[in-house]
């Protein structure tokens, strides 16, 4: 990438924002179900745009402070249900259901999403596009996959 940022890191930039900001706020009492599948269909958006780079400097990853992922633990916690069976591998004949935890998939993705943030905030952009896209293939997008799957069936039920 040169000294320009792509128009789809920007958006992405700001999709995983929004989600880190809902993740982070204060909880009221019951998350807010129709909020997490809208910014989770956004994410699964933007991430397939992300621009397809070569590799980055994982050194640079920054973990968040400790008392901030314990706020989001809390916060995802309240969802109002947590567990939920889900094929691991939809592609594979005969394979046992596993059993998911949607708090789990939300802290999860709001990690990942933040230690993105993190290096795209201090101008590491290749390393931010890189970390979000390597990522989401290998990690978070799966759980996006699941809690959206999830939420989609408890809001339709």
């Amino acid at each position: 990438m040169t000294n320009q940022v792509p128009p789809q890191l920007n958006q992405f930039a700001e999709v995983a924002r929004r989600y880190c900001e809902w993740a982070e706020s204060e909880a009221r009492d019951a998350i807010d179900l129709l909020m997490a599948r809208r910014l989770l269909a956004e994410l699964q958006l933007a991430a397939t745009s992300l621009p397809e780079v070569g590799s980055g400097d994982h050194q640079k990853i920054h973990k968040p402070p400790p008392e901030l992922k314990q706020k989001v633990l809390d916060r995802v916690s309240a969802v109002p249900f947590r567990r939920y069976w889900a094929m691991f591998n939809p592609l594979k004949e005969n394979e046992e259901p596993v059993c998911g935890d949607l708090a789990d998939d939300l802290a999860d993705i709001w990690l990942d999403l933040w230690e993105g943030l993190y290096l795209f905030d201090h101008g590491h952009m290749l390393e931010s596009n890189f970390h979000w896209r390597v990522l989401y293939d290998s990690h978070w997008g799966q759980h996006v996959l699941e809690a959206e799957r999830a939420i989609y069936a408890f809001l339709t039920k």
